[in-house]
């Protein structure tokens, strides 16, 4: 970690964000009119950001308006509305060690498609 502006987050409305350990991890949002799937963590002991890359291929597309919870080692992202504003249904896990995104599919019809909610 350092002071680079590159590990600040820029100014947004409608992340998601889940506490894990001493820390926060926020996912996503709509920041200066973009909608974005960028990840930071916040430590809360060294009061620093710092800005992660996931080096998983398959990860959430860019959205605003999507929930979280976290269990474990990991977060788990349900719904939101992506670029084109379209609402989404899909639900992920982050591992919140090595940020390693998972599709999760289930054989189950899932929730119907929602952004704005809560978990």
């Amino acid at each position: 970690m350092n002071g680079d502006e590159n590990n600040l987050p820029k100014t947004r409305d409608e992340h998601t964000a889940v506490l894990h350990g001493e820390t926060m991890v926020i996912f996503g949002g709509f920041s200066y009119g973009d909608r974005t799937n960028e990840l930071f963590r916040f430590h809360f002991e060294s009061n620093q950001w710092e800005r992660l890359v996931s080096p998983s291929e398959n990860q959430p597309c860019r959205r605003a308006g999507a929930s979280s919870v976290s269990f474990g080692d990991h977060m788990y992202l349900f719904g939101g509305k992506d670029d084109e504003s379209t609402t989404l249904n899909d639900l992920w896990k982050l591992n919140l060690t090595t940020f390693e995104w998972t599709q999760i599919s289930t054989k189950q019809t899932p929730p119907t498609a929602r952004s704005g909610h809560s978990a």
